[in-house]
């Protein structure tokens, strides 16, 4: 094995009813000719599963590190300081960008971008955690100008790029909804899509929820978008559906479904209701109404 480490595989291998195939195994051409037809991706193993249960194991097994790496980053975000902000790209499918090994780009996972004013001694102390949680494929450690930093991620979302989001928000990265985002995130077609997520924390919860017309209470909370993106009109209508399903079992979790109204393509009235409150949204309504009622005309 170069891949997967023997320990992990003879692990799986024993607590699978059914048969685990590797490419050691006489049989392995037989197997994957019968699973791949034509296509052949060359997966390392095989299992042949013998019941619910070892669907489900193998599943998790897939699914490798992602689950304890959102846990990692869900413990660690929280806790950056007051000058440090941070960007989780949940489901993100590394890019082709030179900062990126050739080996790894392509390949789905998980990415946390971590922004501070400290210093490069103050921002090693702060994403130290990260070195004691799970194994990491890469990383891109420099300072970068504010101006930089503001446009960054602008070639993610090409001029022109068709696009959906569905938006809500959430107290923390709890196992339930650590489980849903590895379930779905596997199942998204277009490298493009996945969900940004926030963390709203620090000066953020300094205001008093009234005092701004931005709501969803002034405490911490992640806020995240199902975001499907792609060039190809068929393929965003499947991502769409994806993002959808997502975004409905996420909702029993939610702190507010209504969540920030830039991460809302379809505008439904009881959703923005939510994203600002009842009372503020009523208070913003007279507002607006008063500032573009029309000026009655003067007599000479």
């Amino acid at each position: 094995m170069t891949t997967l480490a023997e320990k992990a595989v003879s692990s799986l291998r024993d607590r699978l009813a059914g048969r685990l195939v590797t490419p050691e195994d006489s049989d392995d051409e037989q197997v994957r000719s019968l699973r791949n037809g034509a296509i052949d991706h060359r997966p390392a193993l095989f299992a042949r599963c013998a019941s619910p249960e070892d669907v489900a194991t193998a599943l998790a097994f897939a699914r490798g590190d992602g689950p304890d790496a959102l846990r990692v980053i869900g413990d660690l975000v929280p806790r950056l300081p007051r000058d440090t902000g941070a960007l989780m790209g949940v489901g993100l499918t590394a890019p082709p960008e030179p900062f990126v090994p050739e080996e790894h780009q392509g390949k789905l996972g998980h990415a946390l971008i971590v922004a501070g004013f400290g210093t490069d001694e103050e921002h090693a102390e702060a994403v130290a955690p990260l070195a004691d949680g799970v194994p990491t494929l890469f990383e891109l450690r420099t300072p970068v100008p504010y101006t930089g930093l503001q446009c960054m991620l602008d070639a993610s979302a090409p001029a022109g790029i068709l696009s959906y989001d569905k938006g809500l928000t959430y107290s923390d990265l709890n196992d339930e909804v650590i489980g849903l985002l590895s379930e779905y995130v596997p199942r998204k077609t277009s490298p493009m899509s996945f969900c940004p997520t926030f963390h709203l924390g620090g000066a953020y919860t300094d205001p008093d929820e009234d005092a701004t017309a931005f709501s969803g209470l002034r405490e911490p909370m992640y806020v995240m978008s199902c975001s499907a993106m792609s060039p190809d009109p068929e393929v965003l209508t499947t991502d769409t559906a994806w993002a959808r399903a997502l975004w409905t079992e996420l909702t029993p979790h939610a702190a507010n479904i209504g969540g920030y109204v830039d991460f809302m393509v379809e505008i439904e009235e009881d959703r923005v209701r939510r994203s600002y409150g009842p009372e503020k949204y009523d208070r913003l309504a007279r507002i607006k109404a008063d500032r573009h009622r029309p000026a009655r005309p003067r007599r000479p």
